[in-house]
């Protein structure tokens, strides 16, 4: 999939998966409402996501978490970054 083509092609491919997560993401915030209010019953202090899926923080949000982070890691051969 990713070995091939063009820079268009690779375009492509992002917004396909862009297109899934955001309708994932719908489905999740659309979900059953006692779910949500026993995560709110958790007082969780901090949420934590990844920078190609922001659908934790809305989520976050949606119960009442103050702190988050978007997270990435990056890494070479000798080190790793947690940003």
């Amino acid at each position: 999939m990713f070995s091939a083509g063009d820079a268009y092609d690779l375009w492509w491919t992002g917004q396909e998966f862009k297109d899934m997560r955001v309708e994932a993401c719908e489905q999740m915030l659309n979900h059953d409402p006692e779910v949500f209010a026993q995560f709110q019953a958790e007082k969780f202090d901090l949420a934590i996501a990844h920078f190609h899926d922001l659908c934790p923080l809305a989520i976050a949000e949606k119960i009442g978490v103050k702190k988050v982070r978007e997270n990435a890691i990056w890494y070479n051969k000798e080190n790793m970054y947690i940003i």
